[in-house]
């Protein structure tokens, strides 16, 4: 499916992915949703990290990537990955912000299982 884009690497892309992903995740694709959330964080670190570090499309991957993780039952690198998405939130939002909050059920429930 990644072949149907052939846009690899297009910055514009990114967002592309991020959906494909979401609905892959939506059918209880794993594979797939991981694949396309992995291609929009590369894409994100090479156009963004230069400009901001810690830009919350950053973030968006980290965080998504995290739910594909726990699906599988990969907890450890779950945590990782909302802790990354978490760090780069943070310098965009309150903690009190939506996804800040997602984020913190889920670590307690990763700490608590």
């Amino acid at each position: 499916m990644n072949q149907t884009l052939n846009y690899r690497g297009n910055p514009e892309c990114a967002s592309s992915y991020d959906l494909l992903g979401l609905i892959s995740l939506a059918s209880r694709d794993n594979q797939a949703a991981q694949q396309f959330f992995d291609e929009a964080l590369e894409i994100k670190r090479r156009y963004l990290k230069n400009s901001n570090p810690n830009h919350p499309d950053i973030g968006d991957s980290y965080y998504h990537l995290s739910k594909v993780l726990m699906h599988q039952q990969k907890f450890a690198p779950a945590r990782r990955y909302l802790l990354k998405a978490d760090e780069i939130y943070s310098h965009n939002f309150l903690k009190s912000h939506e996804r800040r909050q997602d984020i913190a059920r889920y670590l307690n429930e990763l700490n608590n299982s």
